[in-house]
């Protein structure tokens, strides 16, 4: 860890070699490979982050700048990566919002009460409610829901206290049959929640490049700079 860097703490100098490769963009900000519908700007994060991390170290060793305008000059870059980062995190949440509500439509559609089979559809409810009652008759339920769709879709749409499962359980089953017999609803539900769960993470990375990018105390010296003029 020994070179020069504008800010000398070991946590900083770990951070701004870790930003500058792809390993450490993909732990913060996520793997583009795999959200599908997100990956693109993804990538294109890292790229700027990585791009910008570079010219912050490279700063340090610029002796054409004084100490202090080379901290205003990476506060410079902070900002501009901070908010490239807060601005993919707001597409994020809209996108994975959006992947969530979608997805149940879509399943909901593919798995929706079939056009008159309701008569057809209680019958099997009935039988249902009676053969979960034994491991031998939940075993059978457990197998048809996993190979027939009518089944599937019967678990799904039916309330829970109409098919004799548990609450545990018929949550259990009617994700099953979503990524069964609904496969396009399953990846959108799955990518929207895992989204969901990746933005809260970019908030933090800001306030990790602040830290290591400049010393606000330094940074902070350039609001007395004279303009002279002509």
């Amino acid at each position: 860890m020994q070179g020069a860097y504008l800010v000398q703490s070991r946590e900083a100098i770990e951070t701004l070699v870790s930003l500058q490769t792809e390993t450490g963009n993909r732990s913060r900000f996520g793997n583009p490979e795999k959200f599908k519908t997100m990956g693109d700007r993804i990538a294109e994060l890292h790229r700027t982050v990585a791009e910008n991390t570079v010219r912050a170290a490279a700063l340090a060793g610029d002796l054409t700048r004084t100490e202090v305008v080379r901290h205003v000059e990476a506060k410079k870059l902070a900002e501009r990566v901070s908010q490239a980062i807060r601005t993919v995190a707001q597409e994020i949440k809209a996108k994975a919002e959006y992947l969530q509500v979608r997805g149940q439509e879509v399943a909901d559609e593919a798995l929706a009460p079939r056009a008159g089979y309701a008569a057809l559809d209680s019958e099997i409810r009935g039988w249902m409610r009676e053969a979960v009652k034994t491991p031998e008759g939940m075993a059978k339920v457990s197998e048809l829901a996993k190979k027939d769709a009518t089944i599937a879709a019967i678990i799904y749409h039916s309330p829970q206290f109409l098919t004799g499962l548990s609450e545990s359980l018929h949550t259990k089953m009617r994700l099953q049959a979503v990524e069964r017999f609904a496969p396009n609803a399953y990846a959108m539900l799955n990518e929207g929640i895992e989204l969901q769960a990746l933005a809260p993470r970019y908030e933090r990375v800001v306030s990790e490049i602040h830290n290591a990018f400049y010393s606000p105390h330094l940074a902070d010296k350039g609001a007395t700079r004279v303009e002279l003029g002509d």
